[in-house]
């Protein structure tokens, strides 16, 4: 058996050239505090005037349609889109203007930094690090409403951002998966065929069907542990082909 050979323990799938990771539900997961702190804050930028809890629940239904609409087009909406999709179902017209956004973006921010996302795995960031010394790691993500720039610090305060030499953001490219410019972009400045990428993430169609379609091998996980037991099969794969 060659190093290429060596199973992963993924059905089908030989050790890859390099391996690209969705953000959100597959690297990190959100502190339960943060929606709601950040629909209040939300709202009393926006100065809004009825009950907290309905905006909150008007920008939660936004911001889930919103990412419908980013698979079915791949095109990328931000926070300004979801905003005003949110204004727009309460009533109050969509237009969200430059400054706005700015407020909505600082207030966010410092929500992040108060309410941090979580690591999927507490052995995620050792399993990324340890598999980063065999073959070049990437992030592939839809932002939704929080950017890229934002994504990369809190990959950085959970450790989790070293392994990764290219991080493609749809914000960034334009293209939310599952378009396949977005995988383009992260196949292009990793420098290997597409066909020997392995993209592991949790939503089947923006993730597995995206994949799929830019010629990437997609590996679907739906847990932590599921995460967790890619990686170290990945890393035991690639040891074992070294070997």
């Amino acid at each position: 058996m060659t190093s290429e050979q060596a199973s992963t323990g993924l059905p089908g799938t030989d050790v890859p050239r390099a391996v690209s990771f969705d953000i959100w539900l597959t690297l990190v997961r959100s502190n339960p505090d943060f929606k709601g702190a950040r629909a209040a804050a939300f709202h009393e930028v926006l100065g809004l005037t009825g009950p907290v809890d309905d905006f909150a629940a008007t920008l939660r239904e936004a911001d889930r349609r919103t990412d419908r609409e980013c698979e079915r087009t791949g095109v990328d909406l931000d926070v300004r889109h979801r905003v005003g999709a949110a204004l727009v179902a309460s009533g109050r017209g969509d237009v969200v203007d430059a400054p706005t956004v700015r407020r909505l973006l600082e207030a966010q921010d410092a929500l992040v930094e108060a309410h941090p996302p979580r690591a999927m795995h507490p052995g995620l960031a050792q399993g990324l690090a340890a598999l980063s010394a065999w073959v070049p790691l990437a992030v592939t993500s839809n932002t939704g409403m929080i950017p890229g720039v934002t994504m990369r610090r809190v990959l950085a305060r959970l450790g989790l951002l070293d392994p990764f030499v290219v991080t493609t953001f749809s914000d960034e490219v334009g293209r939310a998966k599952p378009d396949r410019a977005i995988f383009r972009a992260t196949v292009d400045a990793l420098g290997v065929p597409a066909s020997t990428v392995l993209h592991v993430g949790d939503n089947p169609e923006a993730d597995v069907a995206g994949a799929t379609t830019a010629g990437l091998v997609p590996c679907l996980v739906d847990s932590p542990e599921s995460v967790h037991a890619v990686v170290q099969n990945l890393v035991a794969a690639r040891a074992e082909g070294a070997a």
